[in-house]
């Protein structure tokens, strides 16, 4: 059974509060049909503590993924909404 590690009901755009360190596998999932919702969410990472960010995976509708992390926990992850059209989009790292 996985362990939520950070999940965001997305209203407006924008990143999520807080950022994670990963290691091993890890599920990404978005819903857009529980908001209903439409837009685009962004699975992000980065490799400087939070100063840059690069989008590891894109999901317009529907989707769920698996991400393996390497790096021990160095490498932050965080989900970003970067575009919202209608509803609520809810998106969620688990591991």
């Amino acid at each position: 059974m996985s362990r939520i590690v950070l999940e965001k009901s997305f209203t407006a755009t924008g990143p999520t509060a807080t950022d994670i360190p990963l290691s091993g596998l890890f599920n990404f999932s978005a819903d857009f049909t529980s908001g209903p919702g439409a837009g685009t969410v962004q699975l992000q990472r980065s490799f400087d503590k939070g100063l840059t960010w690069k989008t590891t995976d894109t999901a317009s509708v529907d989707n769920e993924g698996v991400g393996e992390a390497t790096g021990e926990g160095s490498i932050r992850w965080r989900l970003n909404c970067s575009a919202l059209t209608s509803g609520t989009i809810i998106a969620r790292i688990s591991q």
